[in-house]
């Protein structure tokens, strides 16, 4: 970075480079590839603009003000800029504190006529009206003079939404009213920043000082008949269809502008003098017309004056007007490079050149040739020494725009904005910042940035290198180029293979990607109760394990009426459980240890005191080991009858006839017998019925029992017992 001093005034300047991303692109048999290229400014310098408040009685806004517990105080401040001056009274200041300020109360803002100054707090940079492109910063329209000041604001990203519409989209001021306006930024209106008046009506004075019009649509500054000057105003990037400034209407007094910095403006020109209107001390750079830079309006009230301004590097065209009263006259100023009257449109046949430099302008102290401009790339216009400009303009002055006259801020400006390249062009004629593009062939790329007639060109190579052959994967796998590396990369693993039993086998599928299982395990085999089936995976097989019980059999029993009688039986399982069964003509039933019968659920049956009843009666034993059990052979109990006379004459004390019987029976007994109680069993020993013999006939009911063979017995201990059948 390097200072260069212009009469005490220094300038910094800054260095250029593209750069380029990929910076060292490649190819590996692909055929497009994508680069952006960005033009880089080292360093970009800051904005630095001079700002001092004025200061008074100040009433005070902010963004974290309140517009209803507010008092207008610096502790205390307004929320919008609009209550601020609802508020104020002439004389008084709204000072503004930093912030953006958007929407109701910050838009379409009025002055209300009074003399008062609307100014930030820390000036425009700091301080900003942002529109929103919903309405316009300001609207002068109640009689104001130059008496009231707006100071020291950003106004941006105006848009009319009210009358008048279409213009002063940052400021309007209408006929009757003027303004004075100061240390202002004017960024990105959509229709012009400032206008004065729209039917032609002179009015009051305006005046426009120390301001900035940067990247705005349409008129920067318009008037209709109404009386303006502008001052130290800087002004790039600006588009319009039509002129930048001015206008051709008579005002009194006529409009003049001054020591004004004009650089990378487009329209059809850029500033319109007409009836008298004055051009002094201003630089124009790298401006890019239709119809000339500056237009000589009509003269009727005065001669349009071009005076003392520098134009450099413009790109414009040769115009000549068909009025023949659009004239003015032109002195010592330069032009370079380029023909003088292609800058300065109108009857050309009536627009004088003196003491000025530019081609195709002859006689009256002109000249032609290099300015010799000490380093105007880095916007130094002060001229060399050995400069034909020095001493030779009117009245022995040099010739062009004297820098010292130009504020120093605007210097900063020029520095700061020409980082900002927005014009670029590929080799292919592509203009984003990123272009794509069909490679063969290892190859330079070349790219072209300008602005304003500053062209930076830098090329990169692209290296093309052929695409090596796609490995054979599995199905498992994927292989993806990797264009950074130029190599096949090969990702994907083989599924995991299953656990399987001895019996089965995993068979990798390569057409379905899959492990496929195969195999059964050998059928369980059938197996007693007794038994236990295992499956050994080692060997593959099913183990039985476990051997029957084994059970002694009971042995058929003869014993003589009225003893015990006994039958055994024994399993080699010591936790083996029992239960004695016998059948009475229904089949054999478990039986319960009752009456005659003892140990029904032991290895041991015990019958009791056995009768002629018992004889020939089958006997038997379900053993239970665990879930396993087994029946016993049918051991049978025979009775011997030889109790002798008494007994026998015992058997006939009763008798029971019908036998077998529905409902009823009929017992016939001995008078021995009367008063003793009877009982009758059914086939498990249970007592269903009792009663007692009350004489010699007794009847008994036997209706709700069920069919089946009874045991009916007389006395304790059965001294008396035989069968009863039931229908």
């Amino acid at each position: 970075m390097t200072a260069i001093a212009i009469f005490g005034l220094a300038i910094i300047t800054s260095a250029q480079s593209i750069i380029f991303s990929p910076s060292n692109p490649s190819l590996c048999g692909v055929q497009s590839i994508s680069i952006s290229a960005e033009l880089v400014t080292t360093p970009s310098p800051a904005l630095n603009f001079p700002y001092t408040k004025l200061t008074g009685s100040e009433i005070y806004v902010s963004t974290s003000g309140s517009n209803t517990t507010g008092n207008g105080t610096f502790s205390n401040p307004y929320q919008t800029i609009q209550h601020g001056i609802n508020n104020a009274v002439n004389g008084q200041i709204v000072t503004i504190l930093p912030g953006t300020y958007s929407g109701s109360g910050n838009v379409n803002i009025s002055t209300q006529g009074k003399q008062i100054i609307v100014q930030s707090e820390q000036g425009p940079i700091n301080t900003i009206i942002d529109c929103a492109l919903n309405g316009r910063g300001f609207l002068i329209n109640q009689g104001e003079t130059m008496t009231t000041v707006i100071k020291g604001l950003s106004i941006m990203n105006g848009k009319t939404n009210a009358a008048p519409l279409l213009y002063g989209s940052g400021i309007f001021v209408e006929d009757n009213s003027g303004i004075k306006i100061v240390d202002c930024f004017f960024i990105n209106n959509q229709e012009g920043c400032i206008q004065f008046g729209d039917n032609e009506v002179s009015g009051h004075q305006s005046g426009i000082e120390n301001c900035s019009f940067i990247s705005n649509l349409n008129s920067c500054i318009g008037a209709s008949k109404k009386s303006f000057y502008t001052e130290s105003c800087f002004f790039y990037n600006n588009s319009t269809t039509g002129e930048l400034f001015g206008n051709g209407h008579v005002e009194n007094p006529s409009q003049y502008y001054q020591n004004c910095v004009f650089k990378c403006n487009q329209g059809n020109i850029i500033g319109g003098l007409g009836h008298g209107k004055i051009l002094n001390n201003s630089l124009f750079i790298s401006n890019t017309t239709a119809q000339g830079i500056i237009y000589m309006g009509t003269n009727w009230s005065g001669t349009n004056t071009i005076d003392h301004c520098t134009f450099y590097n413009n790109t414009c065209n040769y115009y000549n007007s068909s009025w023949y009263d659009h004239t003015g006259q032109v002195l010592s100023s330069i032009f370079y490079p380029g023909d003088a009257r292609s800058h300065v449109s109108g009857n050309q046949g009536s627009i004088p050149f003196s003491f000025s430099l530019g081609n195709n302008i002859l006689g009256s102290g002109n000249i032609q040739g290099n300015p010799l401009f000490i380093n105007p790339s880095n916007y130094n216009f002060n001229l060399d020494v050995a400069s034909p400009c020095i001493g030779t303009g009117a009245s022995g002055s040099n010739m062009g725009a004297d820098m010292n006259l130009i504020p120093s801020w605007m210097f900063n400006f020029l520095e700061h904005y020409s980082g900002s390249f927005n014009n670029i062009l590929w080799e292919n004629g592509q203009t984003t910042d990123t272009v794509t593009l069909s490679i063969s062939q290892s190859q330079y790329v070349s790219v072209q940035f300008t602005d304003c007639g500053a062209t930076y060109t830098d090329s990169v190579w692209v290296e093309f290198n052929q695409q090596p052959t796609q490995p054979i994967t599995a199905c498992y796998e994927t292989a993806t180029f990797n264009s950074t590396t130029c190599q096949w990369d090969v990702t994907g693993t083989q599924p995991t293979q299953p656990t399987t039993a001895c019996y089965e086998t995993a068979t990798f599928n390569p057409t379905i990607c899959q492990w496929v299982v195969t195999g059964s395990q050998p059928t369980q085999p059938t197996t007693a109760c007794y038994e236990t089936a295992t499956f050994n995976p080692t060997t593959c097989q099913w183990v039985v394990t476990g051997a029957q019980p084994t059970i002694s059999q009971p042995t058929n029993q003869i014993i003589n009426i009225n003893n015990n009688a006994q039958f055994v039986v024994s399993s080699s399982d010591p936790s083996a459980t029992y239960q004695w069964q016998t059948d009475l003509g229904v089949g054999f039933q478990n039986l319960n240890s009752v009456v005659q019968y003892n140990g029904t659920t032991n290895d041991t049956l015990t019958i009791s005191n056995v009768t002629m009843s018992n004889n020939n009666q089958p006997f038997r034993c379900i053993v239970s080991s665990g879930s396993c059990s087994d029946t016993s052979n049918i051991a049978v109990l025979t009775v011997n009858n030889n109790i002798g006379l008494n007994e026998t004459s015992q058997d006939n004390l009763f008798s029971v006839f019908p036998n077998p019987a529905k409902s009823l029976i009929n017992v016939k007994a001995d008078n021995k017998l009367i008063g003793e109680v009877y009982k009758i069993y059914d086939n498990s020993g249970r007592v269903v019925f009792s009663g007692k013999l009350d004489s010699q006939n007794t009847t008994i009911e036997l209706g709700n029992l069920s069919g089946g063979i009874y045991m009916f017995s007389v006395g304790e201990n059965m001294k008396q017992a035989f069968k009863v059948i039931k229908e």
